[in-house]
Order: C-alpha cells, then structure tokens, then sequence
C-alpha cells in the first residue's frame, strides 16, 4: 500500500510536466499556446493511473478534417472568431463570415497537425523514466531493510 502512496505522489508531481511538454508539442505544430484548446489541455490522476482532458475538439485539432463530411457547428465558428478578433469584412455579419468558414472547411477540410502520437510517445517516455528513477530506490531501500531483518544478517558499510 505504501508503493501505491508513493506511485500517486510521483504521478502528481509529474502532471504539471506532462502539460508542459504536451502543449509544448502543440505549439511546435501549430496550435497556439495561448489558444482554448492548449488552456484545456490537463493531465489527471485517476484511478487506473493518469489520464489527458482536453476540449473535446483536442482530436480534431490533431488530426484534422476530412472534407464533405460533417459540418463544423456555427456556434463554434463564431466562438473562434470573436475569440481571435476577426474583423469580417465589409457588408459582413459575423455570421455569414461562420457560415463561409463552415462551407470552406466542409469543402477543403483541415490539414491534420499530427500531434498526439508525439505527446503520447513522450509523456510515456517521461512518466516510465521519472517513476523507474523515483521508485528504484525507495525499493531498494525497503529490500535491504526485509534482509537487514533476517537471523544472522549483517550490514557492511
């Protein structure tokens, strides 16, 4: 039970590393680290271990969009319009520049960014080496302690 505690202490200590290197990976492909979708990015400790939250878009900002199939809801078109500050132009409803901007989409798709196998990769490396260095000895110190324990055990400094 105690390798448990000291498996949860370590996985949170991590996170805030893990969100780091995953809006890092990100930002190197093009999402904005300032953007809803980088702010969203969190990573948790469950109960089966560590898990990502992210705005639900998070795959489709990784992977793209495949024209002609469903369209990009409105609302979230006028939401990142009004959240980036886009001026429509003249004659223009933000509105209609939505609409424009879901046919275009449904039309042409979304070059995929292609991020989430490398964040995966490297938080996996991260998470197995920073739990491999932080409990190898806590282990080693507990089997030197079972030993010290036995009938006729000696410890040589």
């Amino acid at each position: 039970m105690i390798l448990e505690e000291q498996l949860r202490d370590i996985l949170n200590n991590l996170l805030p590393e893990l969100n780091r290197i995953t809006i890092a990976y990100m930002a190197k492909a093009g999402t904005p680290s300032n953007s809803d979708v980088s702010k969203s990015v969190q990573f948790i400790n469950t109960q089966t271990g560590i898990a990502l939250e992210a705005n639900y878009y998070f795959k489709y900002d990784s992977a793209g969009r495949r024209r002609g199939v469903r369209k990009v809801p409105i609302t979230a078109l006028i939401d990142f319009i009004k959240s980036r500050g886009i001026a429509p132009r003249n004659g223009q409803t933000i509105t209609q520049m939505a609409f424009a901007m879901q046919t275009a989409i449904y039309r042409n798709g979304i070059s995929p960014k292609n991020y989430f196998d490398k964040i995966v990769n490297a938080t996996s490396d991260v998470t197995e080496e920073m739990v491999a260095n932080d409990l190898i000895e806590d282990i080693a110190n507990d089997v030197v302690a079972i030993m010290l324990q036995a009938p006729n055990a000696k410890q040589i400094n």
